[in-house]
C-alpha cells in the first residue's frame, strides 16, 4: 500500500514538473514520467511497470495528447519491458535504467513523430531526430541518472519499513 501511494504521489508530482516547471525552459525537456516508468519496472517488476505506464501515459494522453491512449499504450510496453529486466539485473547498477530510458525515449518520441507528422506529410526525419528526439532522449538518459538513485533510496526506504514492521512482535504484559 506504502508503494502504490508513494507511487501516484511521484506521478503526479512528476507530471506537474514537466508540465509547469520544465515546459517554460524550452523546447527540449527530460521525460520524467518516463523515467518514472522505467524506475518502476525496474524495481517492481513487469506487472507495476505496465501499471505505471498505463496510468503515466493516460495522465499525458488526456491533458495534451491528441489520441488518446497512444502514449498511455507506448508507456506500458516500456513498463514491461523494463519489467521483464527486473531481477535479471542489480537495483544498484544505474547503466540499466539510464540505458533502457535512452532507448525508451528514442522509440516513444519516434514513434510519436510516425504517427502524428509523417503521416500528415511532414517528412523531416533528420532534423526532428537531431533537433529533438536526440536532445530529448539524452537528456532524459542524464536526469534518469538522478532521479533513479533517489527513488531507488525512496524505495529501499520503504522497504526497510515494511521488512521491520513484518518482523516486530508485540508482547503483552
Amino acid at each position: 500500500m506504502r508503494h502504490t501511494v508513494t507511487w501516484a504521489a511521484a506521478t503526479f508530482i512528476a507530471y506537474l514538473a514537466e508540465t509547469c516547471i520544465l515546459s517554460r525552459t524550452g523546447t527540449v525537456m527530460p521525460d520524467l514520467l518516463l523515467i518514472l516508468v522505467v524506475s518502476c519496472g525496474f524495481l517492481h517488476g513487469k506487472r507495476a511497470g505496465m501499471l505505471e505506464g498505463f496510468f503515466a501515459g493516460l495522465l499525458l494522453d488526456l491533458f495534451f495528447g491528441e489520441t488518446i491512449g497512444l502514449t498511455a499504450l507506448l508507456y506500458l510496453i516500456l513498463g514491461y519491458i523494463s519489467g521483464r529486466l527486473c531481477g535479471i539485473y542489480f537495483e544498484q547498477y544505474v547503466r540499466v535504467p539510464v540505458l533502457v530510458s535512452f532507448a525508451g525515449s528514442l522509440a516513444v518520441n519516434f514513434i510519436i513523430y510516425f504517427l502524428g507528422f509523417f503521416s500528415r506529410g511532414r517528412i523531416r526525419i533528420p532534423a526532428y531526430f537531431l533537433r529533438l528526439i536526440l536532445p530529448k532522449a539524452a537528456l532524459t538518459a542524464l536526469v534518469c541518472i538522478i532521479v533513479y538513485k533517489l527513488i531507488y533510496l525512496v524505495h529501499h526506504r520503504l522497504d526497510e519499513a515494511v521488512r521491520s514492521r513484518k518482523h516486530t512482535t508485540w508482547l503483552k504484559d
